[in-house]
Formats: structure tokens, sequence, C-alpha cells
């Protein structure tokens, strides 16, 4: 465990420290901005997502004063905490020490593909934490699991409500299959759902019925269609791969069947939160159930080689892990000016209609000058 807290920590810290900025961030430091300074969500500004996100943000800077790195941090060790979650989820399925390790590893390279400090990605750690405990809830079969699984979609839901809305329903729904795949008893299942309805019941109770349904439901499923119009074909592959992968590791018995129905709905509502804009970054940020499935695999597999084998396939991932971290250290080192630049475009307001402007200068790499129309938090 020592080794895993060591290396989890030295890679985030190798692979976010030159990150600086970003306009999906600055969404969520925004609101995060206003609560600090005493400003009511839903009443004093709008925002189409719940409160987590900017809570968890705003406490950040009532503990640690308001400045960037300090939500960069507590994000980056969220994360950390989460891939310490997942390293606990598949210790459960029993694979080698390795797997679980390069696993892990893996996930703090897909966790922060893009801006961290971002209600898409805090959500995703959360339902790391929700999805690891409700599947140690299965395969112990302990009521007190259920209740914090619940409360871990509960919370997941504060980040990010469809998210976490389609994970506890998919989750719930584990109590309706048939036979073998059934996973959940009605106590069980009763128990999960009351400990995931804490967050709406307190949403609802803390700013209104109407508030909620319009700025969380009707404003996001009225605007999204308009706004994002990536292609569905990524979705439809990722859910294709899924299928695939699933069923090869219950036909191969690479995992208990539990733990492989439970992945595999916790998975397809992971996509399905991201149906408005299934990007290959949204979709891999929320793969960590099909990694899990291939991990599983590729240990299933190599078991039956050679010891030779086994171990060139080991130095092979370490290397691809190694790499891909030296790759991302060096492609986001700051270059002098970036962020004075990336300042001066916004003072300037350097909008238009027609392209978008790309400040290609280390750190920033993103698109961050839009029109105010299409970006009005920008």
């Amino acid at each position: 465990m020592v080794i895993l807290i060591v290396a989890v920590a030295a890679t985030a810290a190798g692979l976010y420290r030159h990150r600086i900025l970003n306009h999906d961030e600055g969404f969520t430091l925004n609101g995060a901005w206003k609560i600090f300074n005493g400003q009511e969500i839903y009443t004093d500004f709008h925002t189409y997502m719940p409160p987590g996100s900017y809570n968890f943000v705003a406490w950040l800077f009532e503990l640690f004063g308001p400045h960037y790195w300090t939500a960069k941090l507590g994000a980056v060790a969220f994360l950390c905490l989460s891939a310490l979650a997942l390293y606990r989820m598949t210790r459960l399925l029993k694979p080698p020490y390795l797997a679980c390790l390069l696993a892990a590893m893996i996930w703090i390279q897909l966790g922060g593909l893009a801006h961290i400090v971002n209600h898409n990605n805090l959500s995703a750690f959360a339902a790391v934490f929700a999805v690891a405990a409700f599947v140690e809830a299965v395969l112990k079969k302990r009521m007190s699991l259920f209740l914090i699984a619940g409360l871990l979609l509960s919370l997941t839901i504060t980040i990010h409500q469809f998210k976490g809305g389609f994970l506890t329903v998919f989750l719930l729904s584990a109590a309706l299959l048939p036979g073998s795949a059934r996973l959940l008893e009605f106590r069980q299942a009763a128990v999960l759902a009351a400990a995931a309805a804490v967050a709406p019941a307190y949403l609802i109770l803390a700013h209104g019925f109407a508030p909620i349904l319009e700025n969380l439901f009707i404003w996001p499923l009225t605007h999204y269609p308009e706004v994002n119009k990536d292609p569905k074909y990524p979705l439809v592959v990722a859910e294709a791969l899924l299928l695939l992968v699933a069923t090869l590791c219950w036909r191969l018995r690479c995992i208990d069947h539990r733990a492989t129905v439970a992945l595999a709905l916790a998975q397809t509502a992971l996509y399905l939160s991201v149906l408005n804009k299934p990007g290959l970054w949204d979709l891999l940020w929320n793969a960590f159930p099909t990694m899990i499935f291939f991990v599983a695999m590729v240990v299933h597999v190599l078991k039956k080689m050679p010891r030779p084998i086994r171990r060139g396939a080991a130095a092979v991932f370490v290397m691809m892990i190694v790499g891909s971290w030296a790759a991302r250290a060096v492609a986001h080192a700051p270059r002098a000016g970036a962020v004075e630049a990336f300042l001066a475009c916004i003072k300037a307001e350097n909008f238009t209609k027609t392209t978008r402007t790309r400040l290609r200068q280390g750190c920033i790499s993103s698109w961050v000058c839009r029109t105010r129309t299409h970006m009005p938090h920008c």
C-alpha cells in the first residue's frame, strides 16, 4: 500500500504540475468564487450543474485561500484518492498485485486527460468511490456497504446530476435481473435507494423544487442539443466494446460474475451520462469499468503463458505508463508568457463567431476564446 500511495502521488504530481488555466475549469472556478464571496447558487447566479463541484472548490478556498492552485491540488488529491479506491476494488477481483497497481496508474492517466477542476472529472472520481463500494457490497453482502454505496451515489449526484442519476438507476436495476445476474435483494435495493435519495432531497429542501427542475433538468435538456452537436458514433463504438469485453470476461470467468454485471451496468450508466457530448475524452475519463475488464482479461490470458512472456508483458505495461507520463510532462511544460497571453486574450475580448482561437503556448492548448453567445461564462 505504501508503494501504491507513493506511485500514485508521484504520477499525479508529474502529470498535473504544469497544466495552468482552462476555460472549462473556469466554469467551476467562477461558480466557486461567487459562492466564496457570499452569492447564492440558483438565486444570484445561474448554472445548470448541482452545487457539489462549486462547494468543493469554495471550501478549499475557505481553508487554504482563493488561489487556482488551491483548487488544482484539491482536485489532484481527489483523483489520487479515487485511484486508491479503484485499486481496492480491483484487488477484490483477485488479480496479481502488479495488475492492480497498473490499473490505478492507468486511471491517473485517464482521470486527468483534460480540465481536472471541473464537474465532469470530479464526478468521475466520485463515481469510482460509488462503484467500488457497490461492488464490495455485492461481493460481501453487507448492508452497511450498501448504505455507504448509496451515500457515495448521492455525492455523485451533487456533482453531476445525470451521471449520479444514471448510475443510481442502473445499479438499482440489478435487483430486477433474472437468475444468477440478479445482484440485489429487496432490502438491499431499498437501503441503496434511500441513501442515494439524500442529495436530491437536500437540494430540493435547500433551493426549492422549481429552481432545481428548471436549472438542472429543463435548461440543459433544452439547450444541450443546440450547443453540442458532436457525432454519436464514438458512444456506439464504446458501448459495443463494453459489450465485447464484458461478455468475454463472463465467458472466460476472468472475475466474479457478480462483479462483471455490476461493472457493466455502471459503465453503461457512465456512458449514457455523456450522451449529449460523447467526445473521445468524455468517454475515456468515464471508462474505468472497461479498463478493469481489460486488465482482468490480460491477466487471465497471461496466466497461461510462460513466465518470460509474463515478465515481458509486465515490462511493456510499465514502459507504456512511464512513456505516457514523460510525453505528457513534456507536452504541458510551461513557456514564458503563456498565462499572460491567455489573460490578454480575455481582457481584449478577442472573440470571433467563425473560428476558435487556440493559444498553443505550452500549458494552454484549449479553446479559450469563443463568442459570448456560445460561452457566456468565458
